[in-house]
């Protein structure tokens, strides 16, 4: 048995119309456990007809472990989706800044992603890590949660609370770190 939970509506303007799409973050899984990885969590309608443009998910399931933001340019909001994915030590981080047409179709602002191997680090990859989490910070510093599932803690925003919430890779450097070290 799942308890539902209230949905957070939001309102923004994502296909750069004028018109306000409706963003709508139903915490319900997030909070009481997906039962397949795969419920959806973001879902977003056209501003102008109502109908559905996006879904997207977020899931405390390991699989499912991501961040889904609103990103402020200064001029226009864009989705975020950021994916630090780490299977057996090979990590694969995925930034992706989009926004959308009245279709549904993606437009890319921004669409970037890095892999390492965190046991068996190169000498460069220490200052491209490093680089990269600086230049998604520089993009979620301007952002606020719709909901962050990373390390299967739930962190989500609510109409009175935006939560910026920045990358720490530091732990994942330190562990690079000692593997180069005791190479």
């Amino acid at each position: 048995d799942v308890k539902l939970e209230e949905p957070i509506i939001w309102y923004t303007d994502l296909t750069h119309d004028g018109i306000n799409e409706k963003i709508v973050m139903d915490p319900t899984y997030v909070i009481n456990h997906p039962e397949t990885g795969e419920e959806k969590t973001v879902t977003i309608y056209s501003g102008s007809s109502g109908e559905l443009l996006w879904t997207g998910h977020a899931d405390t399931v390991h699989v499912g472990w991501n961040g889904i933001y609103i990103y402020n340019d200064g001029k226009n909001e864009y989705l975020v989706i950021w994916q630090p994915t780490i299977y057996q030590d090979i990590a694969n981080f995925n930034i992706r800044i989009f926004s959308l047409a009245e279709d549904g179709k993606e437009k890319d602002l921004l669409k970037k992603n890095m892999e390492f191997d965190i046991y068996n680090p190169k000498e460069s990859d220490f200052d491209e890590v490093s680089e990269f989490v600086d230049m998604v910070n520089g993009y979620l510093e301007k952002s606020y949660v719709l909901v962050d599932t990373n390390n299967a803690t739930p962190v989500y925003s609510t109409i009175g609370n935006q939560i910026v919430n920045l990358y720490d890779v530091s732990p994942i450097l330190e562990e690079m770190k000692g593997m180069k070290e005791n190479n």
